[in-house]
């Protein structure tokens, strides 16, 4: 996730996944993946950067989820992954003190391709650590973007449910709408 796309199309589709998924009952533990904003090569005048991106604060979410919410304000980035799920596995522990938990994690594309696996990419290994850590009925919900083939919402279900098997979860129809086209999401639910 990056900040310049907060508060984009996708948001309207990715937060109503969470919502819908959250409910009135579960605290909603988001993890960003936050990452640099790219603004290469263009000239943009700092101040109006700035002005936009302290209006762009994880915080105002908490309106959205009665039971609560809690953020990672972390860089993410592949090589130090290790730190950072373990950053957040210990914010998903303080959280389950008082809730059941949905885990949110926000890749810039998804999950990790066979390929050329980057700082954009969530990958298995990260998925199996917050799965270890859900407790029965617990979710974890995965951003995924749009992959160059015809139904690939299903695709990426039908390569993901070996893994979701082997954490002892279940893995829902991918959520997705027309106001995103290019995005779905994916939830683990913790048998």
């Amino acid at each position: 996730m990056r900040k310049q796309w907060f508060g984009d199309s996708r948001d309207y589709v990715k937060w109503s996944c969470v919502r819908a998924e959250a409910g009135e009952k579960f605290a909603v533990v988001y993890g960003p993946m936050l990452r640099n904003d790219s603004f290469a090569g263009e000239k943009l005048d700092k101040t109006v950067v700035d002005f936009f991106d302290r209006h762009k604060n994880f915080s105002i979410l908490s309106e959205l989820f009665p039971a609560g919410d809690e953020y990672l304000t972390d860089i993410y980035e592949r090589r130090n992954s290790t730190g950072y799920f373990k950053r957040l596995t210990d914010l998903m522990r303080k959280v389950q003190e008082r809730s059941s938990i949905v885990v949110f994690l926000d890749p810039d594309t998804g999950i990790e391709p066979k390929k050329r696996a980057g700082n954009e990419h969530l990958n298995h290994a990260d998925i199996r650590k917050v799965c270890e850590h859900l407790r029965a009925g617990e979710k974890l919900i995965v951003y995924q973007h749009a992959s160059r083939t015809k139904s690939w919402q299903q695709i990426a279900c039908e390569k993901l449910e070996p893994l979701a098997n082997t954490m002892g979860t279940i893995l829902s129809e991918p959520f997705y709408e027309e106001t995103a086209k290019d995005v779905c999401f994916l939830t683990f639910t913790k048998r």
